[in-house]
C-alpha cells in the first residue's frame, strides 16, 4: 500500500531502528562503570573533637572541729559548717581556756533582704529556681536555701558602715551530707551564680 510515494512499512521499519538506537545509546550511558575513587580509603581517620567534662573541685580542705563547731557563733540556732568557698582563713580566739567559746567572734546576719545587691533582682528567678534544681540533682537533703548578709560584731554591716558580703546560705539536715560532698555541692553553686555575672557572693553549707 503506497502513502503519497513511500511505502508505510518501510516507514514503521525505519522508526522501529532509530528508537532502538537511540535505546542502546541511553543504557550504555547509564550502564558505564564508575572509576573508584582512589583519593579516600576505608582506614581513614576521622577526627571528632570531644570537649573535655568540667573538672570536679578539689577535695574539700581540712575543716577543723573548732571551725565546724564555732564558725557561726553568735548566731542563735547555732548552725555547723560544713563547707563553705570562701578563702578567708578562719582565725580561733588566741588562747584555749574553760571560757573560750566566749572569745570567738560572734556572727550576726540579716535576713531581710541583700538590699540593693546586683543578685537581688533576678534570685527568685531564674537564680533561686536553678540553685534548687541542682541540689536536688545531686541528691543534697536540703532545708532552706537563702541569700543573706553575716558579718562579725565590730566588723562590716552594723548600720552606718560599708555593708555585709552576701552569702548565698543553703541549710541541710543535719548528718545527711558528707563534707566532701557538700564541698563539691558549694562550688557548683558557686558556678551557677558565677554564670549569671555573679562574682562576689560565697556559699555557705550549714547544718
Amino acid at each position: 500500500m503506497k502513502n503519497g510515494g513511500v511505502d508505510t512499512r518501510d516507514e514503521v521499519i525505519q522508526s522501529f531502528i532509530l528508537w532502538w538506537t537511540i535505546f542502546l545509546t541511553s543504557t550504555s550511558l547509564f550502564s558505564m562503570p564508575v572509576p573508584a575513587d582512589t583519593s579516600s580509603s576505608s582506614n581513614a581517620v576521622i577526627h571528632i573533637h570531644i570537649p573535655a567534662p568540667a573538672p570536679e573541685p578539689e577535695p574539700a580542705p581540712p575543716l577543723s572541729e573548732e571551725e565546724a563547731a564555732h564558725y557561726y557563733a553568735g548566731l542563735p540556732t547555732r548552725p555547723r559548717l560544713l563547707a563553705r568557698t570562701s578563702t578567708t582563713p578562719w582565725v580561733p580566739p588566741p588562747s584555749p581556756g574553760p571560757h573560750a567559746h566566749l572569745r570567738y567572734k560572734r556572727k550576726q546576719f540579716s535576713a531581710v533582704g541583700i538590699g540593693d545587691h546586683a543578685l537581688a533582682p533576678m534570685w527568685e528567678r531564674p537564680v533561686a529556681p536553678k540553685v534548687v534544681a541542682y541540689l536536688n540533682e545531686r541528691g543534697v537533703n536540703w532545708t532552706s536555701v537563702d541569700v543573706v548578709r553575716i558579718w562579725e560584731e565590730g566588723e562590716a554591716g552594723e548600720e552606718g558602715t560599708t555593708p555585709a558580703p552576701v552569702v548565698l546560705w543553703i541549710g541541710v539536715a543535719p548528718r545527711s551530707l558528707a563534707r566532701d560532698d557538700a564541698h563539691a555541692a558549694a562550688f557548683g553553686c558557686l558556678e551557677i551564680l558565677r554564670g549569671f555575672g555573679v562574682t562576689d557572693v560565697e556559699v555557705e553549707i550549714r547544718e
